[in-house]
């Protein structure tokens, strides 16, 4: 009798009817409770049908008396993680592993039980250890390629994905989201080799639906966006539109392609249409905020970023652009440093600290403090103007700050100790600190009022003063006219920066000033960019090549020093010489400012006077309008 029942609940299982299998099972148990076969089968049904509370006791009774037998061992802790016991089924699973750490599902299991917690960077660590191991199953793969997708792992290396992604085999949904984490990366020109190889591999999938080269071509065009490769974008639309992909997201590319190209009306225009088509289409509410902020529109543009936070309230990339708004919009600046903080959705950004000591709330406090640096050189500029108050809250501050700086930064705050940034190899870093803090979080702390930048220096960095005098010198032999240091561009143009630049004939209302002696202070200038203002000047163009403006940030600051005038678009080389006590004239190509608090005198660097326009009018409105200042400054400079 015991065995013929036991044949039809492992029929039953076998066959599929699991209803059929857990009745007959609990049947058999109450007469055998022992039976270890039957409480396997019942765990095993009632898995297959999503009972996993129910499972687990029986999954218990099998392994006290088999707890070698892994494929329950591995069912019970799927359900553990069913039933949201992750961090039982990881104890479990490292005690597996200390006595078997070869078994590539017990790797993969760890991996899975750290995602449900939010461990992702331990998650990260385990199915590596699996993919190093033989006969490691595909899933792995997949589930490492779904936690880059989903959570933002910046600092971990995607190269266990790489070879699996470069074999034909693997299915192209897959290779096509590992471009979509490379592009997310801002690995720009690896995502679009990676899309368009795919896109010549795809005829070898007849059953590769029309969705999937809508996809792809629209992923095309937004890489293209970013490399402001504008003429592919504008093919690569077109193509995703013939594959049928969605009418409102498409318009959204094209508004983001119009504002690449400085096309601001037409972006608007694009952007109001796609949300017609979708009145919850949250990034175009997100795009019209950004847009109508550049004309000046503050009130208007906070609304606009409000619906797309209303909409999306976790999209870490809309608080960012909301940030820049709310910024110009109030004198309390608690709420545009909350939104700040969204910034980190953006490798570009930086990478926030993993370190193990807690992140600096404010208030003074004994011990140790490591600031680490983010984001581009002239933002770490403006935040470098309150390093001489963080000194007063601890007892020591030690700040990892960007090597080109570490000099300049050393010179003009002794207080600090600066180390370049490479902390990996620094052993300053591996010391104990009391508390730890990103350098572009510290305006949440010092900056939460615009009253607060009453405090802000004149100027906070000291230019080496024996190679200033050096250069006061020697540029007072060139003539008795007023000494104007120049920069036209940065050496970035992607992703619609290059709007952000006058082109150099623009300049030519400037340029022809009568009396003034311009010098060279753009950093990577071509031989044929300063023959072009030569030419337009009639007369010298000063570019000292002694000095590497690129590079060696200390000699560039000595001769700004000198200068007498510093003109520039929003660059470092603007930051930089208003941060050393220089007057800034700088040119933007927008009506406002966030970042500046929506302000024509800079908060961070006040020796800064920003000349903004409209974005749809020429740079002549602006250039014309510096001409006359400078036109004023050489007059005043003859007399006295």
């Amino acid at each position: 009798m015991n065995q013929h029942i036991s044949g039809k609940y492992l029929q039953a299982f076998n066959g599929g009817d699991d209803s059929r299998a857990i009745r007959l099972a609990k049947k058999h148990l109450e007469k055998h409770p022992q039976d270890i076969v039957a409480a396997g089968t019942l765990a095993s049904a009632l898995m297959r049908q999503e009972r996993f509370s129910e499972a687990i006791p029986f999954f218990n009774q099998v392994l006290k008396v088999q707890p070698d037998n892994q494929p329950m061992q591995l069912n019970r802790i799927s359900c553990w993680l069913a039933t949201d016991n992750a961090v039982i089924a990881i104890e479990h699973l490292h005690e597996l592993l200390a006595h078997s750490n070869n078994r590539s599902e017990l790797w993969d299991a760890l991996g899975q039980a750290n995602v449900k917690i939010g461990r992702y960077p331990e998650a990260y660590r385990a199915f590596c250890q699996a993919l190093v191991l033989p006969g490691c199953p595909e899933s792995v793969y997949i589930n490492l390629l779904y936690l880059f997708l989903e959570h933002e792992l910046f600092d971990a290396d995607t190269g266990p994905l790489a070879k699996w992604i470069e074999n034909p085999k693997t299915h192209p949904a897959l290779r096509l989201n590992y471009a979509t984490v490379l592009h997310r990366r801002t690995r720009f020109i690896e995502a679009h080799d990676l899309w368009l190889k795919l896109l010549a591999d795809l005829p070898q999938y007849p059953d590769v639906a029309d969705s999937t080269y809508a996809q792809l071509y629209a992923n095309l065009a937004g890489v293209c966006i970013e490399l402001s490769r504008i003429e592919d974008a504008l093919i690569y639309c077109n193509k995703a539109e013939q594959y049928g992909y969605a009418a409102e997201q498409l318009l959204g590319y094209r508004a983001q392609l119009c504002r690449t190209q400085g096309l601001y009306g037409q972006a608007m225009d694009y952007a109001q249409e796609a949300i017609q088509h979708n009145p919850e289409f949250d990034g175009m509410f997100s795009l019209q905020g950004g847009l109508l902020l550049d004309y000046g529109d503050v009130a208007e543009s906070w609304r606009a970023h409000q619906k797309a936070l209303v909409l999306s309230p976790d999209n870490r990339q809309f608080q960012f652009v909301a940030a820049f708004t709310c910024f110009a919009l109030r004198d309390d600046l608690r709420e545009a440093w909350a939104l700040y903080e969204g910034r980190w959705f953006n490798p570009r950004t930086g990478c926030k600290s993993v370190l193990p000591w807690p992140e600096w709330q404010g208030g003074k406090q004994q011990g140790r403090l490591l600031l680490y640096r983010e984001q581009g050189l002239g933002d770490e500029i403006f935040w470098a103007s309150m390093f001489g108050e963080v000194s007063q809250y601890f007892d020591a501050v030690l700040c990892v700050c960007h090597e080109k700086l570490q000099t300049l930064f050393s010179r003009s705050f002794p207080d600090i100790v600066f180390v370049a940034d490479r902390p990996s190899s620094h052993p300053l870093v591996f010391e104990q600190f009391t508390s730890q803090l990103s350098i572009g979080s510290l305006g949440a702390i010092l900056r939460p009022h615009r009253s607060n930048f009453a405090h802000t220096p004149e100027s906070f960095l000291i230019a080496d003063p024996v190679r200033a005098e050096h250069w006061r010198q020697r540029l007072s032999r060139l003539g008795t006219g007023l000494k104007v240091g120049l920069a036209w561009r940065s050496v970035d143009l992607t992703g619609g920066r290059g709007i952000h630049y006058p082109p150099l004939p623009e300049l030519k209302p400037l340029l022809q000033v009568h009396g003034i002696e311009f010098i060279n202070l753009q950093y990577c200038a071509t031989a044929e960019e300063c023959a072009e203002i030569e030419s337009m000047l009639g007369r010298p163009f000063y570019n000292f090549r002694e000095v590497d403006h690129f590079d060696d940030l200390d000699a560039s600051a000595a001769l700004m020093a000198a200068c007498d005038v510093v003109i520039a678009p929003c660059t470092a080389t603007a930051a930089l010489a208003a941060a050393v006590g220089v007057p800034v004239l700088e040119l933007e190509a927008v009506a406002v400012n966030g970042f500046q608090l929506g302000q024509q005198q800079s908060p961070w660097v006040p020796m800064m006077t920003r000349f903004g326009k409209q974005p749809d009018e020429p740079w002549s409105v602006v250039v014309e309008q510096v001409a006359l200042v400078i036109w004023q400054l050489q007059q005043e400079h003859c007399r006295t």
